[in-house]
């Protein structure tokens, strides 16, 4: 049976999104290290299945898609199943993606009966808000970095 992992990046002072200077909400990057590398790029490349907000799943495509992605590694998460949660998105692109529109509670029941192993969920604060009212969460990897975000 699988196991729904949260993975998201954080803040010392508990942010995980701050306000770019357009205004939009922005999910926090970490500097890629060889810790980053170790510690979240391996661990949840590995991971049976990704699964996306709707805002992360579009950055995701649109740099794993691209020439600037290592190739290595764009190959890797272009084969990885993939599930996007959005009442929106029309299409998904990206190679071995799921649009999933509603009932996260099912779906999520059913991918952890069919999956050995986890199931990464990364996005922003909307999704994982999303799947924590829901108690769909199994573990949560949080990657803090030293940095203060608050007012």
């Amino acid at each position: 049976m699988g196991k729904v992992v949260l993975a998201m990046f954080i803040s010392l002072d508990g942010f995980i999104e701050a306000r770019a200077e357009d205004g939009r909400r922005r999910l926090i990057p970490p500097a890629y290290s060889a810790d980053v590398d170790r510690y979240w790029i391996k661990p949840n490349t590995g991971a049976a299945v990704m699964m996306y907000g709707r805002v992360c799943y579009a950055g995701m495509a649109s740099y794993w898609t691209s020439p600037a992605a290592a190739p290595a590694e764009a190959k890797t998460l272009a084969a990885m199943r993939k599930i996007v949660f959005s009442r929106s998105l029309s299409k998904a692109d990206w190679a071995n993606t799921t649009i999933v529109r509603d009932d996260i509670a099912g779906t999520i029941a059913g991918l952890k009966a069919e999956t050995d192993g986890e199931l990464i969920l990364i996005g922003g604060a909307g999704i994982a808000n999303a799947f924590m009212q829901r108690d769909l969460i199994d573990e949560y990897r949080l990657m803090v970095f030293p940095v203060v975000l608050g007012v």
